[in-house]
Formats: structure tokens, sequence, C-alpha cells
């Protein structure tokens, strides 16, 4: 099943396995919190379309980082619905083309293993470039649903950002936090570029959640979790003995 209802906003489970996250801006048009791998935007159409979505609503896309399958499917996106894209400082030129930071480290299991593997770094590269409209950076708050705070938490890509909805108490942590085996991690070391910089946010996210009593932990893998403070908590113990 692609698509679940978490009543105030739709989850896609991409292609790629990357989370999308669709959210009704009240006035005709809906926020994207990232947008998968380059053919999940046919899931994103197709939800839209059950959504009734006509076209003449506003679509903003809110990137968490660049990696292909949570940013791959932008360019097309800002073509298809003249999307306004919205990523880190630090995202922006990469997402545009404009510089080229590694996606695959030969560090850990899994980075040594896919490093070994011809071409593959090529087939988790940069998505196609796209023209960032809007940048944002730690602590910023975007006018969007009421007010979306910026996290910059970096260690997974540079620009690595995680917003809080503050009207519905939800977290949306990208890939700083990922729930792939249905328990809390950091994201693959692998494919992150400063693994102790990772560990570093992911305790920032944990003690932001506490304080604002998060109900809705979204991930940027997995399922979504609801009431998440005790999943938090062990997360946090975890990382603390890390």
């Amino acid at each position: 099943m692609f698509v679940s209802d978490c009543g105030s906003f739709k989850k896609i489970t991409g292609l790629a396995t990357g989370n999308i996250y669709i959210v009704s801006s009240g006035d005709g048009g809906f926020v994207l919190v990232d947008c998968g791998g380059p053919p999940d935007f046919l899931l994103i159409e197709s939800s839209l379309r059950s959504l009734d979505f006509n076209r003449t609503g506003e679509i903003h896309l809110v990137l968490t980082h660049f990696h292909f399958d949570h940013a791959g499917s932008a360019a097309r996106i800002r073509r298809l619905y003249k999307a306004k894209i919205w990523a880190h400082e630090q995202e922006a030129p990469v997402l545009e083309g404009r510089e080229e930071v590694p996606t695959l480290y030969n560090k850990g299991v899994i980075g040594r293993t896919l490093s070994a593997v011809p071409f593959i770094s090529h087939i988790t590269g940069m998505p196609e470039p796209v023209n960032v409209d809007f940048t944002f950076s730690d602590g910023d708050v975007l006018p969007l649903l009421g007010g979306l705070e910026v996290m910059h938490t970096p260690g997974h890509t540079p620009g690595s950002s995680s917003f809080f909805w503050g009207k519905e108490k939800v977290l949306f942590t990208g890939d700083a936090i990922i729930n792939t085996f249905r328990f809390l991690t950091l994201p693959t070391e692998g494919f992150s570029c400063d693994f102790t910089l990772a560990r570093d946010s992911a305790l920032r996210l944990t003690e932001m959640a506490s304080r604002k009593e998060i109900r809705y932990l979204c991930t940027g893998h997995g399922p979504v979790v609801i009431e998440p403070s005790r999943q938090l908590n062990r997360f946090r113990q975890r990382l603390l003995m890390f």
C-alpha cells in the first residue's frame, strides 16, 4: 500500500522507499514534504487528484535534503505544477546542479559493499537539477501551514533539515531519523557525510520533540509513529551510548 491517510496529512511510500508527505494548505493548494524518486511523481499526481487538486492552487515542495529518493522528482513536479521549491541554503547549490556532493561513502558495511559495485554511485547520484525558489536556514519559520519551524539537522547531508508543524504537532525528520525497520535509527552510514554529526542532529531532534510534545513523528523512511515519546526516549538512550 503506497498511500496512508494520517488524518491531517497523507503519507506516500515512494518506489525507492523514501516517504512523501502531502498536506492541504486549506486554500486549494498543497504542501509536499519531499517528493521521492524520479518515477514517484505518478504517485503524487494520483494522490493530488484524489484530493481534488485542480491546478489552480499553489504547490509548495519543501525538501529535507537532495538525495534522489527524496528530491528525485522535484524538477518534474516543478514543471507540471509550477511548484515552488524550498530547500536549505547549503542544499540549493547541489539541487540546482551548481555543486556536487557525494551520495555514497565507503563507510560502514553497506557503504563499503555498494562502493564496490560498478555504476552504483551513478544510480544513486544527483537528481535532475531544479531551480530552488526559496532557501532557509536553522531557526527559520516558513510561512506555510501556519508556520513550519526549520531545524538544521546535518550529518546525512550538509544541509539536511527537519520541520516542526506546530499546528498539528508533527515533526518531519527526513533521514535525520528513520524508521525503516519499525524502530528508530540513524541514517545509513554509507549514505551519510558525517555520521558523528548525524548522531548529534538526532539527539537535538529528540530533545526538541520532548519539548514540543510531538504527536506524529514523520521520518524519511518507514511508518509514521503516533504519540512517539516512548520510542524517542528509547532512541535517545541508544544514542547516548553511541
